[in-house]
């Protein structure tokens, strides 16, 4: 169930339209933990209630997900260099007339 509900999340992620910086994501995934655990209160449950929980865990997922990829996207990549001999002057070569 969870590598469903993982490449459900995968499938419908639009980069282009995560467009909020990271601590608009991490107030967002505050929200909906929130949001959550007031549902996650209520003793009684309804069907209805049932699924509107199941779209409230959802919709959590899937701001833990843009906040995930926001934090990768900003850790700095290390620049890999490499030493290159760089040749000032061309090398004598040997002329064939």
């Amino acid at each position: 169930m969870f590598e469903k509900l993982k490449f459900k999340l995968k499938d419908e992620y639009k980069p282009y339209t995560d467009k909020g910086k990271k601590a608009q994501k991490q107030r967002a995934l505050q929200d909906c933990v929130q949001e959550v655990l007031r549902d996650l209160k209520r003793t009684a449950r309804t069907r209805e209630q049932s699924v509107n929980t199941a779209k409230l865990l959802y919709q959590l997922a899937d701001s833990a997900v843009r906040l995930s990829v926001e934090e990768a996207l900003s850790v700095p990549i290390q620049e890999q260099c490499e030493d290159i001999d760089i040749i000032s002057e061309p090398e004598p070569c040997m002329e064939f007339g």
